[in-house]
């Protein structure tokens, strides 16, 4: 499988070393629960420039790759858990 190459970056392909964001750029997954290959379960990894809707992530994957960085998402919290938006709910 060849890399795929999209807007903000560069997907890391399925059969692809992940290594550590180059300088300037920041490592990206999508919300994702992560897995170590990139393309597992609909998992995706990338490198982009920095971006306001890419936060820090916590989730304790690859740590040794450093700081990573996930797609945030208003809707969601990470791993996919529905956070409601109706009012008196949450």
């Amino acid at each position: 499988m060849g890399i795929i190459i999209e807007a903000a970056g560069r997907y890391y392909s399925v059969d692809e070393e992940i290594r550590p964001a180059a300088t300037g750029r920041v490592l990206v997954h999508n919300h994702v629960r992560p897995a170590q290959r990139s393309g597992t379960r609909g998992f995706r990894c990338w490198e982009a420039d920095p971006e306001p809707k890419y936060v820090a992530c916590g989730c304790g994957w690859r740590p040794e790759l450093g700081t990573h960085h996930r797609v945030e998402s208003p809707r969601t919290s990470p791993w996919g858990a529905r956070r409601s938006t109706a009012p008196g709910r949450s």
